[in-house]
């Protein structure tokens, strides 16, 4: 069962969002891909980024959003999922609102 976990970044922020996994896995070796959709029964993706391990042994790892990728979200709430992509281990990690907020610099 994927973890809740609710996400809130600024518009056009650069930013790097941390996982663990609960209980602790040793994730080395696994494909993670993260998406974000204006609704979680939306057809496409409007942001997917891939999952970098940041201690795999102890199940940490990291989803890099760029300035490029986040200025172009307008503010609001989006839903987001992180998934383990692996052929035949393929199941939600995480899931949540993907809040962004608005800013002065990138209106």
């Amino acid at each position: 069962m994927p973890q809740r976990n609710d996400v809130e970044i600024y518009k056009g922020e650069t930013v790097d969002l941390p996982f663990a996994m609960d209980p602790e896995e040793d994730i080395d070796g696994w494909t993670i891909v993260f998406t974000l959709k204006a609704r979680a029964d939306e057809a496409s993706a409007l942001l997917t980024a891939n999952g970098e391990a940041v201690d795999a042994a102890a199940g940490t790892f990291k989803i890099p959003l760029t300035h490029d990728e986040t200025v172009l979200l307008d503010a609001g709430v989006y839903a987001y999922d992180v998934q383990r992509t692996d052929t035949g281990s393929e199941y939600p990690l995480s899931i949540g609102k993907f809040t962004v907020k608005q800013d002065v610099l990138y209106p």
